[in-house]
């Protein structure tokens, strides 16, 4: 307690031997005052536990505490009963564990007993929830409530980790881009909703380390993306959520943002996924931390040839929004892919200064399309395309290219960086090999079409900076057009309905 007296103008400290005037005041500092009024009452303090858990086969959980008291009672001795949930069991003095039990009162009150509260042994794995009764004495009935969950004796796990082999970074991060993965957690409690976070940690990084980045949270359910830049397993709106099936697994998306971490974001650094859980049973704090075995490598866009630089690549698809895209370096899609992010738009407002530009101005909030960074050391470029589905994963669409080279743009060993970035245009059918379907070529200044089968629709004369050049119409299975363009290598594209060909010729 502590007090001040003022004596017109300033507050002093008061003590035993001051003297005070009538017209003084006297300020009183950190005191709390308590009343129970006249009504009879009962008072847990606190009046919700949560984060019991232990393994199944290990268990009782550790113990909590919360102090019962109770005031104006009738009649003036008696008797209050306590009642645990279903799991749960209680103790008046620490050991004698309980499901029920009846404390004695006194002078019409309860003074300050402490409960002790904790998960039964021998429990199946899964949450236990419930409220813990209190009642007696005349006064209303007051519940404690408890949550906690028993974890199968197999530990959580990452399985089926789809991680791209590259993340953007640089000490301070103004070009930042989206980097998502893919995972299936495993061994939680089934039919459990769960908090969760994702962040990024070196090797050297402690097991109980948070990690470092921004999250991007995506609820494939509702559809919704939530970015956050600061985060708690407490505070609603900084952590995520979702819900495991019947046999405690959930396969979802997880998007990190990279920020200007000086260890973790720095330019050649390897960084290993990390989420965080809480115990699956309304927790509010972090109970499980999950690490993926793969690293990833930071790179800073720049236009040198170094193993811990990249070039842009900006992609315009017809993808579906908020699905999912992974790049490869080969056509079979061998091995992790390059990069995986998500297509736009999904309702984030990425802003440039804090993501790049081609970003900030060109992708978010452009139907289709997506951002991307890869090594300036990449020999072999991107070779394959995959649009993955939000819900489920699976493939949607898939586009390949045996020589890394899309339309006009050649990906192998880059040298962009973030001033020549790398312009991938699906729209125009590149990567569909018009083989499958006959030969388009050019032969003495004629576009020569040779079809399997009859087609009907448009056909259109690309040149490089993506404008129609001549248009023609066919209905059939071959023709032949006189073409009077200059020299240099154009796209045919052959469109009709849902049908679409396109093929590579030059003109001489």
């Amino acid at each position: 307690l502590v007090t001040e007296f003022v004596n017109g103008t300033e507050y002093g400290s008061a003590s035993s031997t001051s003297s005070y005037g009538t017209g003084g005041t006297q300020r009183f500092d950190n005191v709390t005052f308590m009343g129970a009024g006249s009504e009879p009452i009962i008072v847990a303090q606190p009046n919700a536990l949560s984060g019991f858990t232990y393994v199944e086969g290990h268990g009782p959980s550790d113990a909590q505490m919360f102090e019962l008291s109770a005031f104006n009672l009738i009649p003036d001795a008696g008797m209050l009963n306590l009642q645990a949930p279903a799991g749960y069991e209680f103790a008046l003095d620490g050991a004698s564990f309980v499901a029920s039990a009846e404390v004695p009162y006194v002078g019409g009150a309860l003074q300050e007993v402490e409960v002790s509260v904790r998960l039964n042994e021998g429990l199946a794995s899964g949450s236990y929830t419930g409220d813990m009764i209190v009642m007696g004495g005349g006064a209303p009935q007051i519940n404690i409530s408890l949550s906690g969950s028993v974890s199968g004796s197999e530990q959580p796990a990452l399985d089926n980790v789809t991680l791209p082999m590259y993340i953007q970074g640089s000490v301070p991060n103004s070009n930042r881009l989206p980097f998502a993965f893919r995972a299936t957690l495993t061994n939680l409690l089934p039919s459990s909703t769960y908090r969760y976070y994702n962040k990024v940690v070196l090797s050297t990084d402690n097991a109980d380390y948070n990690g470092a980045g921004n999250c991007i949270f995506v609820d494939a359910e509702s559809g919704s993306f939530v970015r956050t830049t600061s985060n708690s397993l407490s505070t609603a709106g900084q952590y995520g959520e979702f819900t495991t099936d019947a046999s405690g697994s959930y396969a979802g998306w997880f998007i990190t943002e990279p920020t200007g971490n000086a260890t973790r974001f720095k330019p050649g650094a390897e960084l290993f996924a990390r989420i965080m859980l809480n115990d699956g049973a309304g927790g509010t704090t972090e109970a499980t931390r999950l690490t993926s075995t793969d690293s990833f490598k930071v790179l800073a866009f720049n236009t040198m040839v170094s193993d811990t630089t990249g070039t842009a690549v900006r992609g315009i698809s017809d993808f579906s929004a908020k699905n999912f895209v992974f790049i490869y370096d080969n056509t079979n899609e061998i091995g992790r892919p390059l990069y995986g992010t998500h297509v736009e738009a999904s309702g984030i407002e990425f802003i440039s200064g804090t993501y790049a530009p081609f970003y900030a101005e060109q992708v978010a909030g452009v139907s289709g399309s997506w951002g991307a960074i890869i090594p300036n050391t990449s020999s072999n470029g991107i070779k394959r395309i995959v649009e993955r589905n939000l819900s489920s994963g699976e493939i949607v669409n898939t586009y390949t290219s045996e020589t890394g080279t899309w339309g006009s743009t050649q990906t192998t060993n880059p040298t962009g960086g973030l001033e020549n970035i790398l312009v991938v245009d699906l729209t125009l059918g590149i990567g569909s090999p018009a083989s499958a379907a006959g030969k388009v070529f050019v032969y003495n200044n004629l576009l020569k079409i040779e079809l399997n089968r009859a087609f009907r629709g448009n056909v259109d004369v690309i040149n490089l900076y993506g404008q129609v050049v001549a248009s023609y119409y066919l209905n059939g299975s071959e023709v032949e057009y006189a073409l009077e363009l200059p020299t240099g290598l154009y796209l045919v594209r052959l469109q009709g309905g849902e049908q679409a060909i396109v093929s590579k010729v030059f003109v001489k």
